[in-house]
């Protein structure tokens, strides 16, 4: 939950940051690197939902965008980022379980 909190303040997908001290004895430099999302080359499903608070809408275009031809499916869920886990309605199941199909 931290690096998740970390990358929202960041505004980028980055390594965990330890702080400038512990970020030069795990990374090197003070800052904690981005991740290379780009270079990322295996297929990627998107699961986003509409009113989450920390995986937005634009925050899934971002990975989207990055991913490119690597994301074989995308959907936007009217869901909270919650709603995942402990919803009533967890008809995105069926999106999941079609994917592990193919």
């Amino acid at each position: 939950m931290e690096q998740i909190a970390q990358n929202c303040r960041a505004g980028q997908f980055q390594y965990y940051d330890y702080g400038a001290e512990g970020n030069l004895e795990q990374y090197g430099s003070e800052t904690a690197p981005e991740v290379p999302i780009q270079n990322i080359n295996t297929p990627v499903a998107i699961f986003n939902s509409r009113f989450d608070g920390y995986g937005t809408q634009e925050a899934g275009d971002w990975l989207e965008e990055q991913l490119g031809e690597n994301v074989i499916f995308r959907q936007v869920y009217e869901y909270s980022h919650y709603s995942f886990y402990i919803a009533q309605d967890m008809s995105y199941m069926d999106d999941l379980a079609n994917l592990l199909e193919t």
